[in-house]
């Protein structure tokens, strides 16, 4: 019997004999649901999809991707290039290294041309300072007849020799220096300028004060006389413009000269006379620098030193001349005690101005032997470094 649900009717439903259709299959076992520890249960695993089969990749495509991992085995074509890319690299490298060699093996070969030229200049600057010297015992030679029995001119005129045979040997000198070490060539361009006006002015100097001084021994002659002392310091200023920087004080002082070219004259031919003194002390500390011999570069420079030394240490031994007869006797000028001493300072100056002369000669005969390519092109700045 069945009732219709809309109108209630009950109705009678004959049952024909159908077959039966089979059980639906039981559900796949699931895993046992653990517990949570606070109470309650965890919610069922759902069964997760087997992803899809990945697609295959070509094989063209395959060699263009390259290996994924690092640390797989590259391709034989991997390493064909990377061994021809090194290769290249190497004959790169080959061909600079050949080509710095090729270009230091010029240099060397124009260092050892420019260093025996720098040899040649060293001897003939250590010949031109031993004539200096020579000159300077001469000069003093001269002024020490002078003072005791009578002018011998021909020392002087051996002394003048001895200073054009200076000025000749030291201009030679730094003409082949020009052609020597480069570092070392704007050291000789100034003493050739120097040297050349050292000599002119020197020269003129010496026509200037000799047509001023009164020395009967000599045959000379002027309008005004002067004390023996005067005579004997314009005279070495004369022959050494830089020795009047030892007198001016004591002409300012004394007034014993009244002509201003006596004054002005000697000074310029001084400061000329102080560059060349200085470019050959430089140019010997230079090249002895550059062959690693430090001792010899101080020694050169000591010259320089031992120069400018001198003067202050006459011009303080002259003032003080000056002020112990000014102080006793009130005029300097006539007595002859004043000139014995300032005569015997005049001297002293030269003696000590050969000695400094002969000193830079033996320094530059010394630097001839290491002005070599082997120890320019060393690059340790002392040979004894281990």
């Amino acid at each position: 019997m069945v009732r219709c649900p809309g109108c209630k009717t009950v109705l009678a439903v004959e049952v024909a004999d159908a077959p039966l259709s089979p059980p639906p299959p039981p559900p796949p076992p699931t895993a046992p649901v653990a517990p949570l520890p606070f109470g309650g249960r965890r919610p069922p695993v759902k069964p997760v999809a087997a992803a899809p089969p990945a697609k295959p990749i070509p094989a063209a495509a395959k060699e263009k991707q390259g290996p994924k991992n690092p640390f797989d085995a590259p391709s034989e074509e991997d390493l064909a290039a990377k061994d021809a890319a090194r290769k290249k690299q190497i004959r790169r490298e080959l061909a600079e290294m050949a080509e710095e060699k090729l270009q230091e093996n010029r240099k060397y070969d124009v260092l050892l041309v420019d260093c025996r030229h720098g040899r040649t200049a060293l001897q003939f600057l250590a010949h031109g300072a031993l004539s200096s010297g020579v000159a300077s015992i001469f000069f003093f030679l001269f002024l020490t007849g002078s003072a005791i029995l009578v002018a011998v001119v021909p020392l002087l005129l051996l002394a003048c020799i001895g200073m054009i045979a200076h000025w000749v040997l030291t201009l030679i000198g730094f003409g082949y220096g020009l052609v020597g070490p480069k570092q070392a060539r704007g050291l000789c361009i100034v003493g050739l300028v120097s040297t050349v006006l050292n000599a002119i002015m020197t020269a003129f100097v010496a026509i200037v004060i000799l047509a001023n001084i009164v020395t009967s021994e000599m045959g000379l002659s002027s309008g005004s006389s002067k004390s023996f002392a005067i005579e004997a310091m314009l005279l070495g200023n004369a022959f050494s413009n830089i020795s009047c920087l030892t007198d001016i004080p004591v002409y300012l002082l004394t007034g014993g000269v009244r002509e201003w070219p006596l004054y002005v004259f000697p000074m310029i031919g001084a400061a000329f006379e102080f560059a060349k003194l200085s470019a050959l002390s430089l140019y010997t500390h230079r090249v002895c620098t550059l062959g690693k011999e430090h001792e010899l570069a101080h020694a050169g420079m000591r010259f320089v030193y031992r120069s400018f030394g001198v003067v202050l240490v006459i011009m303080f031994l002259k003032l003080v001349n000056w002020l112990n007869f000014i102080l006793i006797t009130g005029d300097p000028l006539p007595l002859l005690w004043f000139a014995i001493m300032t005569v015997l300072a005049i001297n002293g100056y030269f003696l000590w101005s050969a000695f400094a002369w002969y000193s830079l000669y033996q320094t530059q005969k010394d630097a001839v032997d290491i002005v070599e390519a082997s120890r320019f092109v060393d690059k340790r700045d002392r040979l004894d470094m281990v």
